[in-house]
């Protein structure tokens, strides 16, 4: 891959303790809550994943959890319990469906509060990639709010390293290649091929963590708010799927994916 150099013990005591009390206060918004059709919910079919009572599969837009196995067990514990008090409420927008015919919204609980922020503010999910539908944008800073506080505080699965920011100077952070990820490092320097913007994270382009930006998904510099001035040495923080490519790549795909927890983040 080439990097151009540029200037430029049990689950029901484990859900108990995740502390699912609505989420922490997040900054004021223009974040709407869904106000779709209410619906029942017969079971929980997967980790983020509803069954309703007419039979119709809801994926729980917006989160997404980078450890399997118990990770994923436990987040389909929590979902359980918080949608055990009641029906639901789907996001009023046209609905979308994934390529698994999952209907992928918004879903508010019975008490009015976002579930995804519930999930978040427990400690059992990460913010997944950013939704499509620009009725989601504004409600992105409460979603990063709340995984940020479980975050902090070590809720749910933050507390024994099964959700955990990766470094991007970790030499073993390609054998975690597979998972949904956030990456956190310092841009060491810019690069381009083609239409593929790289942000490098190291000097050594075969063994050291990089991401991209393809043009095609959002022309670069423009669209991401940010320019190359501001990037190179910053530190920076990316979300997405981690591949193994060289020294591990994530590819971003939406301005949303990439954070400055230094600075101010993309518009």
């Amino acid at each position: 891959m080439p990097r151009l150099w540029g200037v430029v013990g049990a689950m029901s005591a484990f859900v108990a303790g995740l502390g699912l009390a609505p989420a922490a206060a997040a900054p004021v918004s223009i974040c709407v809550p869904p106000a779709g059709p209410i619906a029942a919910v017969s079971d929980v079919a997967a980790p983020f994943e509803l069954r309703l009572a007419d039979g119709t599969l809801v994926r729980v837009a917006a989160v997404g959890l980078a450890a399997p196995g118990e990770g994923e067990a436990a987040s389909a514990a929590a979902l359980r319990d918080l949608v055990s008090h009641g029906p639901v409420r789907l996001d009023a927008a046209p609905p979308q469906f994934d390529r698994y015919g999952r209907r992928v919204t918004r879903v508010a609980l019975a008490d009015g509060t976002d579930l995804a922020e519930r999930l978040l503010a427990a400690g059992v999910a990460l913010v997944g990639p950013a939704p499509r539908d620009a009725a989601d944008g504004p409600c992105r800073a409460r979603l990063l709010a709340a995984e940020a506080a479980a975050r902090v505080a070590r809720r749910g699965l933050w507390a024994d390293g099964t959700l955990a920011l990766e470094a991007a100077a970790d030499p073993l952070i390609i054998t975690r290649a597979g998972r949904y990820a956030i990456v956190e490092g310092r841009v060491v320097s810019l690069g381009k091929a083609g239409r593929t913007r790289y942000l490098n994270f190291g000097r050594r382009w075969s063994l050291d963590f990089t991401a991209t930006i393809a043009e095609s998904e959002g022309a670069w510099p423009r669209g991401w708010g940010i320019g190359p001035v501001a990037l190179e040495g910053s530190r920076v923080r990316v979300r997405g799927w981690l591949e193994a490519d060289d020294g591990g790549l994530v590819r971003l795909g939406r301005p949303e994916d990439l954070e400055r927890p230094d600075g101010p983040a993309p518009r």
